[in-house]
């Protein structure tokens, strides 16, 4: 199952896709805080959650973030959603001052 994770309450915005099976849907907000800290930006996932709890987002929420990017008018729907639907484990947006 895919699960979509907001994170804004953080000095960094970051929008993360994260796998989880049935037995650990519980364990998804460690797993999408270790991908931010390794891919946005962080010391270590309690330094990230101290900040704020992350949110779980719905996938429209997430492609629609996706979709309203500074340089994504240059992509078809069909490119983003392609791309989109390929991402898993890793960040989807990530904050416009760290491009």
């Amino acid at each position: 199952m895919k699960i979509y994770v907001e994170f804004n309450k953080q000095d960094y915005y970051g929008l993360v896709t994260v796998n989880v099976d049935e037995d650990g849907f519980f364990d998804y907000v460690d797993k999408a805080t270790n991908i931010y800290v390794d891919e946005i930006a962080g010391e270590n996932i309690e330094e990230i959650l101290l900040e704020g709890q992350p949110k779980r987002v719905t996938k429209e929420y997430a492609f629609w973030k996706l979709a309203n990017c500074k340089d994504s008018n240059v992509y078809t729907v069909g490119e983003l959603l392609k791309e989109f639907e390929e991402r898993e484990n890793t960040c989807i947006v990530i904050d416009g001052s760290l491009v």
